[in-house]
């Protein structure tokens, strides 16, 4: 069976076009990002993946460099194997060791053992299936706020896969009671659709509060999970600084 990492790269080789190139150089080092994680940004993330499965909302909070958002990419990729190509892989290699090979014949896949033949079958299956229609969808939070002048914030609220904002509270306001008022009703639509949703962010509880206010913070804490990021900057550790 292909490892972890090697899942995830030919994921992250179907979803390139989705996450951001600045994310790209890393998923070529996960060989030495994922092995002994317990601790990390990667690792905290990881441990919260059943908050996005039963569709609640969780927000990653930590300084700018800590890998928050990298993390979150990781996970969503590890997700969607779960998710939709394992059951389709097991489903053929059960097939293949039955002597059924009738779909690899088919789609050309004629080399290599059993388990290879179904890994590229099973992701031959969900880059037609799957890739485009409802995994995840990626959103800066300021895109999202300039979109709900022009049109409708809605829009994306309602998007029934994951909902990934990034960077929350780096946003301007040139209204804060309109910018309030958008965060809240876009949290509480998601929340109440049990559609799942995940946050980034560099502001502390404190700052967050000090933006938004006392009120849309206890209300985010209070349908959310809050997860408190402490390391330090990765880019400055890949720097030398």
């Amino acid at each position: 069976m292909k490892s972890q990492i090697e899942i995830i790269q030919t994921l992250f080789n179907i979803h390139r076009e989705d996450i951001p190139r600045i994310y790209h150089k890393d998923f070529g080092n996960l060989g030495e990002l994922i092995p002994g994680m317990n601790g990390t940004t990667i690792k905290m993330v990881f441990d919260n993946l059943d908050v996005i499965e039963e569709g609640r909302i969780l927000v990653v909070s930590g300084p700018i460099g800590c890998g928050k958002t990298f993390a979150a990419f990781v996970m969503i990729l590890w997700r969607n194997w779960i998710k939709f190509v394992e059951p389709d892989y097991k489903k053929i290699l059960d097939n293949l060791n039955d002597g059924d090979d009738t779909d690899l014949i088919d789609a050309g896949i004629l080399e290599g053992n059993n388990e290879d033949r179904a890994f590229e079958l099973a992701m031959n299956h969900y880059h037609k299936r799957f890739k485009d229609r409802y995994t995840f969808k990626f959103h800066r939070a300021s895109d999202i706020l300039k979109d709900a002048i022009r049109t409708d914030s809605r829009i994306v609220a309602k998007f029934p896969g994951l909902v990934i904002i990034d960077d929350l509270g780096r946003e301007h306001f040139t209204d804060k009671g309109f910018g309030i008022a958008e965060w809240d009703a876009f949290f509480d639509f998601r929340y109440s659709e049990l559609l799942p949703t995940l946050i980034t962010t560099n502001m502390t509880p404190e700052e967050f509060t000090e933006k938004y206010n006392v009120r849309i913070y206890d209300r985010l804490k209070q349908i959310a999970e809050w997860l408190t990021i402490s390391e330090k900057s990765l880019r400055g550790k890949q720097n030398g600084r």
